[in-house]
């Protein structure tokens, strides 16, 4: 049986679908193969489908959703701020200009995913997996990827100052590009691919994360 693709997938929709002017969610929402507008901004829902659509400047802001799952969906200025998922399963999706500032992803699983000129500043995606995934141009300052797994995945010119990646496993994620300022957990980043100008910033992670400290030694003798 020939191995599975390495290459993203892109979201696979109908040509023609249904639009939504006026979305809601409730307990046990599924939105599918439609074209959607609106705000459904402090809802609270149980479980929430949404398959085979596209959603333009839809407001999500401060909804908390307690199983959100996302297939085959193009995401374009839609708001997300404030969004708690308490499980996330999302495969197959494209978000572009999004803005999902505190996001909470709840241990989610994102599969085939773009993250495209989005904001993300302290974002919560601990122990989330990620797999042939890429997230570019994006502001993902502070955001914690503590514990995440990343597969088949690039980072490529995003802002990832002060980012966690505690425990995260990263070999081979390509972090060309990116703004690495003070980010945190420099030894999971083990296996990562960077290009000349983020050495000095890597080197200043992993000797935190290792407790090497650089001082003079008769300064550092004097401090004993």
């Amino acid at each position: 049986m020939a191995g599975r693709s390495k290459q993203r997938q892109p979201p696979r929709l109908r040509t023609t679908r249904d639009a939504m002017t006026t979305p809601r969610l409730h307990e046990r929402a599924e939105w599918v193969d439609a074209d959607v507008t609106g705000d459904v901004a402090e809802c609270v829902a149980r479980a929430v489908t949404i398959d085979g659509c596209v959603l333009r400047g839809v407001r999500f802001t401060g909804s908390e959703l307690a199983h959100l799952r996302l297939v085959n969906c193009v995401l374009e200025s839609c708001e997300l701020s404030g969004v708690i998922a308490e499980e996330l399963e999302v495969s197959q999706v494209e978000f572009r200009d999004c803005r999902m500032d505190g996001f909470v992803a709840g241990r989610g699983r994102f599969d085939d995913v773009l993250f495209e000129r989005c904001r993300l500043p302290e974002t919560s995606m601990r122990f989330t997996a990620w797999d042939r995934s890429e997230l570019t141009e994006c502001d993902l300052t502070r955001a914690d990827f503590s514990g995440s797994t990343f597969v088949h995945t690039s980072l490529p010119g995003n802002d990832l100052t002060e980012a966690l990646f505690w425990g995260a496993t990263m070999t081979g994620v390509r972090l060309h590009g990116s703004t690495l300022l003070d980010v945190r957990g420099g030894a999971s980043l083990r296996g990562v691919r960077i290009d000349g100008a983020q050495v000095d910033a890597i080197g200043r992670a992993v000797f935190e994360d290792l407790d090497i400290r650089v001082a003079e030694a008769d300064a550092d003798e004097a401090q004993r």
